[in-house]
């Protein structure tokens, strides 16, 4: 390890009111499926500058570079996510950072991993954010300043200019003029809230959602009974039912692409150029 790693990782701060919630405990099946590797997907490399490093190690230098933060690393105990993999890389890659952990026992989806999470914390502010994505982290300030200035509960950021290939491109409907989600076009539910098409614009989801801590959780505690409902996907379940009802989710427009990596196609477009 260089002293470049130790010193970004040593950046984040015990004290800070904001979490970053680091979605790192999928099964990468896609990836697998197609022959990638047997690694787990958040330790695939991709090429970043000169180097190739492991997607999850891409994000962990940009959310430290960029916001302070406490990061919690999402992971699982179910042997097909490899999670051990990822936490062993962690630890031995970053032996001085202030990282901490959260493993679910079972399949929790996007939802349940991020509430098993928060609420074991104490900050005000948790940032949910895939670990296969390059998103440009630099953002992520202006991001939270916004979701404070509006006194949000819940902050979906979205990109009206998704690039080539993104994943799900236009599945998010916002109101024009208040900027807030109207519908979710990806959702289980029927969350369309206007009937006038023409004040909706249509946006692509990063991944990335900024919500108060108490508030996410308070919304799971009434909407999923967590010990029966073992799974629950952010996206595609707990969003769209805090818009069935008639909850605020406002939404942030980085307006540049920020693509998943998940699939084989795009993992191949942005420079994978080896194996970690």
């Amino acid at each position: 390890m260089n002293n470049y790693e130790c010193n970004r990782s040593c950046f984040l701060s015990e004290n800070s009111e904001i979490d970053v919630l680091l979605l790192a405990g999928g099964k990468g099946s896609r990836l697998k499926e197609g022959g990638i590797c047997d690694l787990p997907k958040p330790l695939v490399a991709i090429k970043q500058g000169n180097e190739d490093i492991p997607m999850i190690e891409n994000c962990i230098r940009g959310i430290s570079s960029s916001l302070k933060s406490n990061l919690i690393i999402l992971t699982s105990l179910d042997p097909e996510s490899q999670s051990d993999l990822v936490e062993d890389y962690i630890k031995k890659t970053h032996p001085c950072g202030r990282f901490s952990f959260s493993v679910e026992n079972q399949p929790l989806g996007t939802a349940g991993a991020a509430y098993n999470a928060l609420i074991q914390r104490h900050s005000d502010v948790g940032i949910i954010l895939p670990s296969d994505t390059l998103f440009p982290f630099v953002q992520l300030e202006n991001i939270v300043d916004n979701h404070i200035k509006n006194n949000s509960n819940i902050t979906w950021v979205l990109t009206s200019n998704p690039g080539e290939k993104a994943q799900n491109i236009n599945k998010i409907l916002i109101d024009k003029n208040t900027k807030r989600v109207n519908l979710d076009l990806e959702s289980i539910y029927d969350t369309n809230l206007s009937s006038d098409i023409d004040k909706l614009i249509p946006m692509t989801s990063t991944g990335v959602v900024v919500v108060n801590r108490q508030y996410f959780i308070k919304q799971f505690d009434n909407f999923f009974e967590f010990k029966d409902y073992r799974s629950c996907d952010l996206y595609r379940q707990y969003i769209p039912k805090l818009l069935e009802e008639r909850q605020i989710i406002n939404s942030y427009d980085i307006k540049q692409p920020a693509q998943d990596l998940g699939a084989i196609d795009r993992l191949n477009q942005f420079g994978r150029s080896g194996l970690y």
